[in-house]
């Protein structure tokens, strides 16, 4: 989750563009919608088509009507943090079994 939250701070729009019809912006059905919860606070952000230039990405933060464009690069963090997240080893489970078994090998 903090990597998440830390990509989002990174991202910064480089233009905005009012205009409402989210469709031309490919934001009327998005690429990717990320709902990210901190505390009391939730924002959701929509992510929809690159721009002629392949090098940025038309996105919308709730419901606010400017548009934003981001820099494909700094959404490079974000979704890769999304699509393969990072790996966690879960905890060795502490059973009578595995308790067992350590004592008997010492």
């Amino acid at each position: 989750m903090t990597l998440l939250l830390n990509a989002l701070t990174f991202m910064q729009g480089v233009d905005g563009i009012d205009d409402t019809d989210l469709s031309k912006y490919g934001l009327e059905t998005p690429a990717y919608r990320i709902t990210v919860q901190a505390g009391e606070r939730t924002a959701t952000l929509l992510l929809g088509s690159d721009d002629l230039s392949g090098t940025r990405t038309y996105a919308r933060v709730d419901d606010f009507t400017t548009l934003a464009v981001i820099e494909k690069a700094s959404l490079a963090v974000l979704l890769d943090a999304i699509t393969q997240p990072p790996y966690v080893a879960a905890p060795a489970e502490a059973t009578a079994e595995a308790t067992a078994e350590a004592t008997a090998d010492n």
